[in-house]
């Protein structure tokens, strides 16, 4: 971390800088996604036997560096953190982000940015919860997006984003390794009022996206045994492993209402979003529904912010249970955040997050597609210089 920070600060020595550390420290519940239950080998676990939780301390730093140009600016950022977890140190995570971007004007109302950005994080386990892939919590991540965003007058905004996404997931514990090329384009119409000292946005969104998975190998040993696309059963999941190219395909819209008034430091926003998912073996597929809600109070004194958002999510053929009916999911994502200023650099935060699925898959013979709830509480002090 202090090696990126020397390299990158002398690299940008004429531009503006901006940077902050963190030391921080909490509690994470149920950290690899894993349900309550399990039915292994014909003994029923619990969930002190299944559940990883655990205490966690970390730092983070980053810095932003910003240049203009004529109509226009370059920016540069990284953010690097690690956290250590005293339950178990296949818990113990470590993110690297870089990122940049060129924006420019090149005409009135016209803007184009270029913003190309990696991502590594670095955490053993694999996520319990997805049945599909069984993907490992560390992975690679490249992207390329393209703006174009025009501006139409009388506070309206039409912004449009296409590019370029690689992901790459490290390998299993089944010897299986994922990632997937993906192609999107997504469009945003925003339109603000002004009345009264109340200022309303409304904001309308949608995008495509193509993933084209191609690296869903097994390890040298289990392909010296199986056909090209031969199905491979994976132990303690219902969802036999394909060694084959697969396809997805993701549409997404939303509409978000947001409110900001002068005279009181309240800010909220209403949105409702939804997300599809069609795939090239007709199995996966689902839709999902979502509204949602945040809000921001901020004084001088205190910053309150937070958000909620309910998922309904049904799969379009895959079956569960012995009704074989079609697999539901309900998500509740919330998060609550309150902060506090020490002094003129230095900032005290707590905060607080969780997610609780429910799902109509009840059998306990898998971790696939069953239901969790994961939870963490965080305090740390950040400190800007």
């Amino acid at each position: 971390m202090v090696l990126l920070f020397l390299v990158i600060n002398g690299a940008a020595a004429q531009w503006d800088k901006k940077f902050k550390a963190r030391l921080y420290g909490g509690y994470e519940h149920n950290i690899f996604l894993s349900p309550n239950t399990l039915i292994r080998d014909g003994e029923r676990l619990f969930r002190e036997d299944l559940l990883t939780s655990g205490f966690f301390e970390g730092v983070l730093l980053s810095g932003d560096f910003e240049k203009k140009i004529r109509d226009g600016r370059w920016k540069l950022g990284f953010t690097t953190s690690g956290a250590n977890y005293h339950t178990d140190p296949n818990a113990n995570k470590y993110i690297l982000n870089l990122r940049s971007s060129y924006r420019k004007k090149y005409r009135k109302g016209r803007y184009f940015e270029l913003a190309p950005a990696l991502v590594r994080r670095s955490q053993n386990g694999t996520n319990e919860s997805d049945g599909v892939l069984r993907t490992t919590f560390s992975y690679t991540r490249f992207n390329l997006p393209v703006h174009l965003d025009f501006y139409l007058g009388d506070k309206r905004w039409f912004k449009t984003e296409t590019g370029y996404t690689f992901k790459g997931y490290d390998k299993n514990d089944l010897g299986e390794k994922v990632s997937y090329h993906a192609t999107y384009s997504r469009f945003s119409y925003s339109k603000k009022w002004q009345r009264e000292q109340v200022t309303s946005k409304l904001i309308l969104s949608g995008g495509l996206e193509y993933r084209h998975y191609t690296d869903l190998e097994l390890d040298q040993e289990q392909e010296d045994t199986e056909d090209e696309n031969e199905v491979v059963i994976r132990p303690n999941n219902p969802i036999a492993f394909i060694a084959e190219e697969r396809q997805w395909l993701f549409y997404r819209a939303s509409i978000e209402y947001n409110v900001e008034h002068e005279t009181t430091p309240l800010e909220y926003t209403l949105g409702i979003y939804y997300i599809g998912r069609g795939d090239s073996e007709g199995r996966f597929g689902y839709s999902e529904v979502a509204p949602g809600a945040s809000i921001r109070y901020k004084t001088k004194a205190f910053t309150l912010s937070g958000s909620a958002r309910y998922n309904w999510r049904k799969f379009a053929t895959l079956q569960v249970g012995d009704a074989n009916a079609l697999l539901r999911y309900n998500y509740i994502r919330a998060d609550l955040q309150l902060s506090m200023p020490l002094g003129k650099k230095k900032l005290w935060y707590v905060k607080g997050d969780l997610t609780r699925r429910v799902s109509n898959r009840s059998e306990a013979t898998s971790t696939a597609f069953r239901g969790y709830f994961n939870s963490m509480i965080e305090t740390g002090i950040t400190i800007r210089f």
